[in-house]
């Protein structure tokens, strides 16, 4: 039966704060009379965390004594005095400045003795985490947690505060996930696009995706396929069905120069099968649209490929071709590479999506 479930309303991080902390605190020994089923769940996350980093629940009763906010740091948890979990909990939004280094060095600083266990908990998505682990942390994904509130389903766990919770996460993957039951006709929002992005970039094997905000109201971009060229560089950026080919470039003095050579080079080597055309309006900051796939072809090539399969076991793999020969457009820079050719090639997806 449908309810009214409390994490529709909490939906902030300090929402998932809370109830991070909840959880481990029923790992405490003192809890288990209470509540098994939740206790032991409890316990099972404390064990996942501790694994990230190689480190095992300590032998005898586990006494668990958490904190919010120490330092700023969202979540602490301090096991038998031995082992310090840090977390840093994010939904959807990223690490910013330099906050975790600042937060393993001043846990080191509090704790010389003790084993540090920082954990960076992500039940959104975001396209990177090399700064997380650079820095030291671990990542513990939204379908890690999921597992764990699953084994509390299991264990018929009748808490309305865990229930709700792991239902709440449940739809944030199930949203995510509907790239691969519905075609981009159908509407796949913000969440879809998201995973249909983490599951291109596992296939392609590169690329970078984020939200982007403009006047227009703004959406969901994917870019890849970065190439350097003479005063900047040409990529790809796929802006949910709007697929099209943009330079940076750094130098405010040369952007009209580069713009001007790019767009010439990419349509004088459009295809019936890559109908790439000069955009209505060209841009003058540092990212600029030079070219677009013919908007009509450009959807009915996505559900095409959608359609393919389902759910979606294929990837479409377009890249951009060069030569170094000198180019032959009027008024261009001889050592810009010819833009010759683009290779739309659709093939399985490196382990499938």
């Amino acid at each position: 039966m449908e309810r009214p479930n409390l994490f529709s309303f909490a939906t902030s991080e300090l929402s998932q704060d809370a109830f991070l902390s909840w959880l481990l605190s029923w790992a405490d020994q003192r809890y288990e009379a209470s509540d098994p089923a939740l206790h032991a769940v409890g316990q099972r996350l404390v064990e996942r965390l501790l694994a990230l980093h190689g480190h095992e629940l300590p032998s005898g009763p586990l006494r668990v004594s958490v904190q919010q906010q120490w330092k700023k740091l969202d979540v602490l948890a301090l096991i038998n005095e031995q082992i310090v979990i840090l977390i840093e909990d994010k939904v959807h939004t990223r690490q910013h400045s330099d906050q975790l280094r600042r937060y393993l060095g001043e846990a080191r600083e509090q704790w010389p003795k003790h084993a540090l266990n920082p954990v960076y908990v992500q039940t959104g998505d975001q396209d990177s985490y090399h700064r997380v682990r650079q820095q030291g942390w671990e990542v513990f994904h939204r379908a890690d947690l999921l597992q764990v509130l699953a084994e509390g389903e299991l264990r018929g766990i009748q808490s309305d505060i865990f229930r709700d919770f792991y239902r709440h996460l449940r739809g944030i993957e199930h949203a995510t996930q509907t790239y691969r039951t519905r075609p981009p006709s159908d509407g796949w929002h913000r969440a879809g696009w998201r995973g249909f992005f983490v599951a291109t970039q596992k296939a392609l094997g590169e690329g970078g995706w984020h939200y982007v905000a403009n006047p227009s109201g703004g959406f969901m971009g994917f870019y890849w396929n970065w190439v350097t060229i003479p005063h900047g560089k040409l990529y790809l950026q796929l802006e949910e069905e709007r697929l099209c080919v943009k330079v940076e470039v750094k130098d405010r003095a040369k952007r009209k120069e580069v713009r001007g050579v790019w767009w010439r080079l990419v349509t004088e080597a459009a295809t019936p099968t890559l109908p790439f055309e000069r955009p209505k309006r060209l841009g003058s900051g540092t990212w600029m649209t030079v070219a677009v796939f013919h908007e009509t072809t450009a959807s009915q090539t996505l559900t095409a490929c959608w359609t393919w399969t389902r759910p979606w076991h294929g990837c479409a793999k377009l890249q951009l071709g060069f030569t170094n020969s000198p180019a032959t457009t009027k008024g261009n820079d001889p050592d810009t590479p010819r833009f010759t050719q683009g290779l739309l090639r659709t093939g399985a997806a490196p382990g499938g999506l």
